[in-house]
């Protein structure tokens, strides 16, 4: 009798290691899109220009895309914008296009198209940089993929609503999306 409690104790904890360790979390992700694939024909249409575009992956469970926007002012952070739209079965995509003037900035996520004056946040474009994300992220919470920011330095998206790095930074709008 104890042998047959420990030989099925002993499959018990195999199979609960072999069990959990080929369970993966999987993760919705956001990443730049890669140039090289022919885009959809719905969003080539809807694309004309240059856009900084990124391709959202998301699991099954998710039912709705976030774009938010942030400014920071008086080193402080507020957010001044969302946009929600359901998911797509196919084609997620998030479009960022800096106007060549440097006015406006155009955002489109799926199908939904919306502009951010850029002369409400900054005087003048003498001194406005970008920073984007540069590789594949897992969606653990709400990523910052973009900003449009003054001053000399790169902007720390890791870290933007932490306060650190922002000393250099008088003013700035990061983009950041999430997934529900």
């Amino acid at each position: 009798m104890k042998k047959k409690i420990i030989y099925f104790s002993l499959i018990s904890i195999i199979l609960f290691f072999t069990v959990s360790c080929n369970a993966q979390t999987k993760y919705s992700t956001i990443e730049p899109y890669n140039i090289d694939k022919k885009l959809p024909q719905n969003l080539a249409n809807m694309l004309s220009g240059e856009f900084n575009l990124f391709e959202i992956l998301p699991t099954e469970s998710v039912q709705e895309i976030n774009l938010n926007c942030y400014e920071y002012k008086d080193g402080t952070w507020e957010r001044i914008g969302l946009v929600s739209t359901a998911k797509q079965k196919e084609n997620n995509f998030l479009g960022i296009r800096v106007d060549s003037n440097e006015q406006y900035i155009e955002l489109n996520l799926n199908q939904s198209k919306n502009t951010i004056d850029l002369l409400n946040y900054f005087t003048g474009k003498e001194n406005i940089h970008s920073t984007k994300l540069p590789e594949k992220k897992d969606f653990t919470n709400e990523i910052s993929f973009m900003s449009i920011h003054d001053g000399t330095t790169t902007f720390p998206l890791e870290t933007f609503d932490k306060n650190k790095g922002n000393e250099n930074i008088m003013k700035a709008i990061v983009f950041t999306v999430s997934v529900q």
